[in-house]
């Protein structure tokens, strides 16, 4: 069995596209890439956040923010889902 979409992962990284934002009703969703490391690898990720958390990213992520995204892989293991989004420096 397939455990990846259970283990939680944090990575540091620079977000390198814009924040694609869709609300369907009541739910909210952004997404991202961010090219970042975690303790295995350095590699782009696709990052999803929902709800307040989307709303958040829309308003004041950008490209080349960094960031550290606490999450878990999907039961497909190509996206992260953000259970908590840092901003770690802002652009002066």
């Amino acid at each position: 069995m397939n455990n990846v979409g259970f283990q939680n992962h944090i990575i540091i990284g620079h977000v390198v596209t814009d924040v694609q934002y869709e609300c369907k009703g009541a739910d909210r969703v952004a997404t991202f890439q961010l090219y970042g490391a975690n303790n295995e690898s350095i590699m782009m990720n696709l990052i999803v956040s929902r709800g307040r958390q989307a709303d958040i990213c829309k308003q004041h992520l950008h490209v080349g923010d960094l960031c550290c995204v606490d999450g878990t892989y999907n039961s497909s293991g190509d996206v992260i889902i953000a259970d908590r989004i840092t901003f770690l420096k802002t652009k002066v």
